[in-house]
């Protein structure tokens, strides 16, 4: 129990501080990557997610060298065990600390602290899982209030244009009274919920840049990626830096929907004034975990800019 307290303290010590260097080497690499596809800049910041839980734990098992790994708590009975260990070495350590500072921070902490702290981050983690469990039962609920009947024409046609030009097979579209604003969920059948508000237009441009949206979700199995990464991201979630990489992970998502709507979809200009509809009939809803919108990250007005910078019509086209 202890080992295993030690591990866990190592881990959230080492988190801490390693999370911060890998943040600031991805925001260097995502400004270096700043006028390239959004989708570039989204595999950057999922690898560094995964970079900020990997890393800690392998410097917490000591899988890699110690040099790696600066900071280390150690109990008074780890450090006597390992006092005769390194006693004969000590000689050799003192003629040659001239040579520089030494690499690894030991940190002392008692039996009792390394415990209180393991079981608070334990505590912390079951309160983290029963969030994410709350956002897959609304998810679920959502899915169970989704019905199929009363879908208009319409919406099939446009649905089955964007499976066209997307490549899609899969894709099932259902309506329902709960929606605040187009949902998609699912990994193996994809279903895209529409709210009423939706449902009631019968303009093509509008209906084909929503579900355009929905489906270039689908078409980049975002899903799948978004599960993964909120999974991942559990471990670290105490960290406010993670808050900020999933936040760049939403905002790069959404661009890169953006960018593959309107290259293989609609023009720029139009997919930017039906983005203005659909935010205008939408409700406020706060984001949930797993269930993508296409006004995840709530940033709808850089999105609007990055549409106007990427097309020169589209600001005469948006002004009248």
């Amino acid at each position: 129990m202890l080992r295993t307290s030690e591990f866990i303290l190592n881990f959230v010590l080492n988190a801490c501080w390693q999370t911060a260097a890998i943040f600031v080497v991805a925001a260097l690499a995502s400004c270096l990557l700043k006028n390239a596809p959004a989708r570039y800049r989204h595999t950057l910041w999922t690898v560094t997610l995964v970079a900020c839980v990997v890393v800690p734990l392998l410097t917490a098992s000591r899988f890699v060298p110690e040099k790696i790994s600066r900071l280390q708590a150690v109990t008074p009975q780890a450090q006597s065990s390992t006092a005769d260990a390194t006693h004969g070495a000590s000689a050799v350590a003192e003629n040659i600390d001239h040579l520089g500072s030494p690499r690894r921070k030991t940190v002392i902490t008692t039996n009792r602290s390394v415990l209180l702290l393991a079981f608070t981050y334990s505590l912390f983690l079951i309160a983290r899982g029963i969030r994410l469990g709350r956002f897959w039962r609304c998810k679920e609920r959502l899915r169970r209030s989704a019905t199929h009947l009363g879908v208009p024409h319409a919406i099939e046609a446009a649905a089955q244009r964007c499976r066209q030009l997307l490549g899609i097979r899969g894709a099932i579209l259902a309506r329902s009274d709960k929606a605040y604003a187009p949902y998609t969920i699912g990994v193996r059948r994809p279903l895209i919920v529409l709210p009423d508000a939706f449902c009631s237009t019968t303009d093509e441009a509008r209906l084909v840049s929503v579900i355009g949206h929905e489906m270039a979700h689908i078409a980049r199995r975002d899903f799948l990626t978004n599960l993964i990464c909120e999974l991942v991201a559990l471990p670290i979630s105490f960290h406010p830096l993670t808050f900020l990489i999933k936040r760049q992970i939403a905002r790069s998502r959404e661009l890169a929907c953006d960018e593959l709507v309107t290259e293989k979809v609609l023009a720029a200009n139009v997919y930017a004034r039906s983005l203005l509809w659909a935010a205008d009939v939408s409700q406020q809803h706060s984001s949930q975990a797993f269930m993508l919108s296409i006004f995840d990250g709530k940033f709808l007005e850089e999105r609007i800019v990055k549409l106007m910078s990427t097309n020169r019509w589209v600001r005469g086209s948006l002004a009248a």
